[in-house]
């Protein structure tokens, strides 16, 4: 019966049975105290590091989204808004409103100075006016506008009309373009 005698156990595991991992205790600690941290805490730290960058990385596009704003609002917009008021009365047959904001230059002759504008506009259905063709240099600017049919996209025509700063006030002063 040498089958029955109890076995020693040996250094190598048998079927399921592993031998318990051997804890490593460090030298001052007490048994069962808590692990020291482990390497994962510096990842905690560093994870949280993202969110001062990220945060000042959103401070600054707000920061250039608003400067941009007021840029657009100071330099852009006047000039924007003179041509704008100017050819929205020129394409609603409002012709003694636009000639009465034409600029110092063309008040002489107004008629010269609108149909150097409305001669654009013959057998167009649409007159836009683009934001974003203001060309400004000082107290003189550009804008551009566009004439079209709504029948034919192809047909878009693009044109330049100036505007000048007069006493503070922006006015459009077609006809000293063709001066």
């Amino acid at each position: 019966m040498a089958d029955d005698a109890p076995t020693s156990p040996s250094n190598e595991p048998s079927g399921g049975d592993a031998p318990a991992p051997e804890v490593v205790v460090p030298s001052g600690a007490a048994p069962g105290a808590p692990a020291p941290p482990s390497s994962a805490t510096p990842r905690a730290r560093r994870r949280r590091r993202w969110l001062p960058v990220f945060l000042i990385v959103i401070g600054v596009i707000v920061l250039l989204w608003v400067a941009g704003g007021a840029l657009f609002a100071t330099r852009t917009l006047p000039p924007y808004n003179a041509a704008h008021d100017f050819i929205d009365d020129l394409a609603d047959n409002r012709f003694q409103a636009a000639a009465d904001q034409l600029c110092d230059a063309d008040q002489d002759d107004p008629d010269v100075a609108v149909s150097s504008v409305t001669r654009h506009f013959a057998g167009r259905d649409n007159v836009a006016v683009n934001p974003f063709g203001v060309d400004r240099d000082g107290d003189s600017a550009t804008v551009d506008y566009t004439v079209s049919n709504d029948d034919d996209r192809d047909s878009d025509e693009t044109h330049e009309l100036r505007v000048v700063e007069e006493d503070g006030d922006w006015k459009p002063c077609p006809d000293t373009a063709a001066r």
